[in-house]
């Protein structure tokens, strides 16, 4: 390394502890417990639902019965 590398390594490095500080991206909030539980209880009775046996009012049911479930948790009643 020659001392014309060391001097331009050292100007690259003064001015970089000189400039301002990297602004970090926002960190994205996460979702409030109860909401969070509700989307896994949710999710989890979706899941369990086989779809090609229900009949319409069956289908018309399981979605009022988990909207019920939504509104109570989220206490949008």
């Amino acid at each position: 390394m020659t001392l014309q590398n060391i001097l331009t390594i050292i100007q690259i490095l003064t001015s970089l502890e000189n400039s301002e500080p990297v602004k970090s991206a926002p960190v994205q909030k996460k979702p409030a417990p109860s909401q969070s539980l509700f989307v896994s209880q949710g999710l989890q009775e979706l899941l369990k639902i086989d779809i090609t046996t229900l009949t319409p009012i069956e289908a018309l049911n399981m979605l009022y019965k988990l909207q019920a479930a939504a509104k109570a948790e989220t206490g949008n009643i």
